[in-house]
């Protein structure tokens, strides 16, 4: 689905934006889509790469967490 975005931009940016999308042979519309997706993409999976390379201590030692339901188990018995 697509949906319109308005955007005010600096005429000297809109110009070249336009030079560079005749260069390409591609309309500003295209241009303007083509650059927010890979901007978009790269923030996402730069995002990804960081959650993989946070460290899992807490799935890595369960044993604290098993000693205290043990624990709390012991007490209510």
């Amino acid at each position: 689905m697509k949906a319109l975005l308005t955007l005010q931009l600096d005429a000297d940016l809109i110009a070249r934006t336009e030079r560079l999308a005749a260069k390409r042979g591609i309309s500003v519309e295209q241009l303007v889509a083509q650059q927010l997706e890979r901007t978009v993409a790269h923030d996402e999976y730069n995002t990804l790469k960081q959650k993989v390379a946070q460290p899992r201590t807490a799935l890595k030692s369960p044993k604290p967490a098993q000693r205290a339901l043990k624990r709390a188990r012991q007490e209510s018995a």
